[in-house]
């Protein structure tokens, strides 16, 4: 069984991505597992054991990745039909362990969404109004710059995989998909391997990435409304209706002065030279 693995920071657009795969009647895709980085840890933290020369004597490498392949497979065993070629499993945190998951199989498939860091802190900051409201704690900060550290750590944990082997990881943009599903999600597929159906786009479709409960910490992150809706590029901006003027400039300098090539393409750049030195001394003492 072949597995495609979905990850991307929190609030990145991996639901819409799982729903779109989970279209395919060749693919298996349902709610987030969220236990594949937990699984992947602890494969770690045995295969750390062999270098130590502790375990030795248990089990050597190809032993434990064969039996990790095992263990998670069986999991899904019952997600298996004659029909399909992958699994999809999406929890936004696999791309923490995108390393281990390229190490573990060599038939792993690996796929990471990017979005504009405004619209992702801009969502963070409507779930965890939310949160607040119904009274449920949640992984987020309601600190934009916290988050943005969040962030970083999912963009190093890509750019540690891509250097481990960068053929068996897709890149995608979540503004990509919005503005023009047909024409970047064909590729995708290509690297799948599989042919594209024209009902993979219907986002619309209630297939079984929808069996998801909508209870108080549920709907923090989700609404059916949201969950079901088609694809639009009306979601591209919508950060401008919710981040405030300083919050935005902050996440934009931010990462002018970082290097992610991810990231690029939003184009990030100084208003001039006299703003930039108000604002790295006013960012000094003021942090959203």
């Amino acid at each position: 069984m072949k597995f495609v693995f979905i990850g991307g920071v929190p609030r990145s657009g991996t639901t819409m991505l799982q729903k779109i795969l989970g279209n395919h009647p060749q693919i298996s895709a349902g709610p987030e597992f969220d236990n594949i980085p937990v699984i992947m840890d602890l494969f770690k933290k045995m295969k750390s054991g062999i270098k130590s020369g502790r375990q030795e004597v248990y089990y050597n490498q190809e032993f434990l990745k064969q039996n990790f392949n095992l263990f998670i497979e069986s999991l899904f065993k019952n997600r298996i039909t004659n029909e399909t070629v992958y699994i999809s499993e999406k929890t936004p945190s696999n791309a923490l362990v995108f390393k281990e998951l390229l190490d573990i199989n060599t038939n792993n498939k690996l796929v990471f969404i990017v979005r504009d860091p405004r619209g992702i802190a801009a969502s963070m900051k409507e779930v965890c109004q939310k949160a607040k409201k119904n009274n449920i704690k949640i992984g987020l900060h309601n600190k934009i710059y916290r988050n943005l550290k969040l962030m970083d750590n999912y963009y190093k944990a890509l750019n540690d995989a891509l250097k481990l082997d960068s053929e068996r990881i897709y890149i995608i943009y979540y503004e990509d998909i919005l503005e023009n599903s047909e024409k970047s999600i064909p590729p995708l597929f290509k690297f799948l391997g599989l042919n594209l159906l024209s009902e993979v786009l219907d986002t619309t479709n209630k297939n079984e990435t929808s069996k998801l409960e909508f209870n108080p910490t549920a709907s923090s992150w989700y609404s059916k409304e949201k969950f079901e809706r088609p694809i639009s590029k009306e979601g591209i901006d919508s950060w401008k209706n919710v981040l405030t003027p300083l919050e935005s400039n902050y996440i934009e300098r931010y990462y002018l002065y970082r290097n992610t090539p991810f990231l690029k393409k939003y184009n990030f750049v100084k208003k001039n030279v006299l703003f930039d030195f108000w604002q790295s001394i006013f960012y000094k003492f003021y942090k959203p």
